[in-house]
């Protein structure tokens, strides 16, 4: 992280200096974030921004304590395993891409779901369309821990009694119609997006049969 050191108001069209910290207005609060490059500023008028000197420490913690960690080790091996058999899935449905497919998965679910559309039987379909959306969201939100950077709020005005001020991992995604996403860096935070991996993965065994055979009924 980036310390505070100085505060500034910026209004709208202000020029933001090189080398502040990429920063995100949530409320009265504005979120920090270790990055080196510039950001866009979300142009809002009256919003107090602190500049950031990259000379000292915020207090960000540097390594999660062990229980953090092996949460978020157990977050990743079911992340893991839920994209091996989401492969699977959209295979049973119809083989694109060949043996290795490289399409990331998000798309290549979507593309399944769109060829289940080809095959007759409609309860089988909306079965395998509820399990491909259950993935589909839940490795969106590995995406929003794994593809995040630490981070942390910092009260604007001395005024403003801070909250819960505790890190977060922060996720801008690169599609910009999505939300930010603020993940907790805690067991508490972690463990419901681990729960939903992993019971998104449930079924998919028989499913993926079932599909596999209705396949092969077409030909």
């Amino acid at each position: 992280m980036i310390t505070i050191e100085s505060q500034a108001m910026v209004n709208k069209g202000s020029h933001v200096p090189q080398g502040v910290a990429e920063f995100e207005l949530v409320g009265s609060f504005i979120l920090t974030v270790q990055r080196s490059r510039v950001p866009t500023f979300p142009h809002k008028p009256h919003c107090g921004i602190r500049a950031a000197s990259p000379l000292r420490s915020a207090g960000v913690i540097d390594t999660p304590p062990d229980d953090v960690l092996l949460e978020l080790g157990r977050l990743i091996w079911a992340a893991i395993n839920l994209e091996d058999v989401a492969y699977a899935m959209c295979r049973s449905i119809k083989p694109r891409g060949g043996p290795f497919d490289d399409t990331p998965v998000i798309e290549r679910i979507r593309r399944a779901q769109k060829d289940l559309e080809a095959l007759p039987d409609v309860d089988l379909c909306h079965r395998a369309d509820r399990w491909l959306q259950a993935a589909s969201e839940a490795l969106l939100e590995r995406n929003a821990v794994l593809h995040a950077v630490p981070a942390t709020f910092e009260p604007l005005l001395p005024e403003i009694t801070p909250g819960n001020l505790d890190p977060v991992l922060a996720h801008f995604p690169r599609d910009k119609s999505r939300s930010p996403v603020h993940t907790h860096i805690t067991v508490a935070g972690l463990q419901p997006i681990r729960r939903r991996l992993e019971q998104a993965r449930v079924g998919w065994t028989d499913l993926a049969v079932e599909l596999s055979d209705a396949r092969r009924n077409l030909s």
